[in-house]
């Protein structure tokens, strides 16, 4: 290929890897990996560090970044991520820091590093100047690549205003199947009669595509609303929570005991004063909302707790997370867990990345609306003038309270910086 001669006779898989990567190192070329998963990216990377033939790059081109990773966690050296830089091997998936995957893609682009080992993330609005692309698997996680996925992937070598024409490699025939297979239809159940629609999806769909079922179901759901007098506008926030499910957070408010509504007052006043939680009041919350919750992790971390302990994990690592931030989370695996560094830099960033700062956020939202709610009726202040969760969301959100302290939080300084650029606000 434009020059580029593969050694890809009867040798494993492994080996046709490698010695991909050697020529596209020999021909001062460069080159993205699709891998399936996350560990996938991170293994194939390994086998590069470990090979001897491999040797370490010149890393004075980027050599503050190297440093900068090198202090933020205290067992960098054996991040995976850290590793394969100094092999000029960049790798990009969902759970690496946001910043991180920038400053990767950054050096990718700039010719720093030669290699990029990445899951479909190199797909989300993510330009490069690859020229040729090795794909290792048509899988997507535990399921086939679609053709439109496939399309976009072998779309990424090759780029306009950098290579007249990119080749594309892969060692799965398969992905070549799929790729040049028809296109499928696309199909919406908000368009579709005989589509199954929960309740999120009645009131976003037009009556004409709606079965008599979800037509019933629609109307007793409205008849609620109006019972308990909740205006429209308050039910149509947080939209990927149904009407129902947050009438019934709302009855469930309702009947929550003096104390309780008191451990929610004390969270937030708490939070004011300290920008960290109270117990008492998360775990109200957590009763509150967790009948309503589909993610399986998260509804484990709020169902569940150490043993011999009253709160949740969930109380535990919002504490955790509030008090040391990303950098703490991982060094708390490391020590306290027993995790290597790559399984605590990955479950730090599933949970904070995917658990907290979306699933987290989205329930404990929707809470705080309707508890402000059920509040301004008890007095009679309108519901802007009830003190909430707010400060709380928006910390779990950004990391942060001031738009000083959320730009320091992506670029992963340590909690300590963060804290100051917002007391300084």
């Amino acid at each position: 290929l434009d020059g580029l001669n593969f050694n890809l006779g009867n040798i494993t898989k492994t080996q046709k890897f490698k010695n991909i990567i050697q020529t596209i190192f020999t021909a001062n070329s460069n080159v993205i990996v699709y891998c399936y998963s996350r560990v996938s990216a991170e293994k194939y990377a390994k086998y590069i560090v470990d090979d001897d033939q491999f040797g370490q790059i010149d890393t004075t081109l980027f050599s503050d970044f190297l440093a900068h990773l090198q202090t933020i966690y205290d067992k960098s050296e054996d991040w995976i991520v850290v590793q394969a830089l100094k092999k000029g091997i960049g790798i990009h998936h969902g759970l690496i820091p946001k910043y991180i995957q920038k400053e990767i893609i950054g050096l990718f682009n700039a010719g720093k590093i030669k290699v990029l080992l990445s899951t479909t993330t190199i797909t989300e609005g993510v330009n490069t100047t690859a020229k040729n692309l090795l794909v290792l698997s048509h899988m997507k996680g535990d399921k086939p690549l679609k053709n439109f996925d496939a399309l976009n992937i072998a779309g990424r070598a090759g780029r306009f205003l950098h290579h007249y024409k990119g080749n594309v490699i892969t060692l799965d025939t398969e992905f070549l199947t799929i790729k040049d297979s028809a296109s499928d239809p696309i199909r919406h159940k908000n368009y579709d009669n005989t589509a199954y629609k929960g309740d999120v999806d009645i009131f976003y769909t037009a009556d004409e595509f709606l079965n008599e079922d979800q037509k019933a179901r629609k109307v007793s759901i409205l008849q609620l609303k109006d019972k308990l007098a909740i205006p429209a506008e308050i039910l149509e926030q947080y939209k990927i929570i149904s009407y129902y499910e947050k009438i019934a957070m709302f009855q469930d408010i309702m009947a929550l005991s003096r104390n309780e509504v008191e451990s929610i007052h004390r969270l937030i006043l708490y939070f004011q004063r300290s920008k960290n939680i109270s117990s008492e009041g998360i775990e109200t919350i957590i009763k509150v909302v967790s009948p309503y919750v589909k993610n399986n992790d998260l509804k484990f971390l709020m169902d569940n707790g150490k043993e011999g302990h009253t709160n949740k994990y969930l109380t535990s690592l919002l504490f955790t997370y509030l008090s040391n931030g990303f950098r703490g989370m991982v060094d708390y695996g490391c020590e306290q867990q027993g995790k290597s560094i790559d399984e605590a830099v990955r479950y730090t960033a599933k949970f904070v990345y995917n658990t907290l700062k979306y699933q987290v956020v989205k329930y404990f939202g929707a809470f705080n609306l309707m508890y402000k709610y059920h509040i301004s009726l008890k007095t009679g202040a309108s519901i802007q003038e009830v003190p909430g969760i707010d400060a709380l969301l928006l910390r779990l959100e950004y990391n942060a309270n001031t738009e000083k302290g959320r730009l320091a939080s992506d670029y992963g300084v340590p909690q300590r910086i963060i804290d100051y650029y917002d007391a300084d606000n």
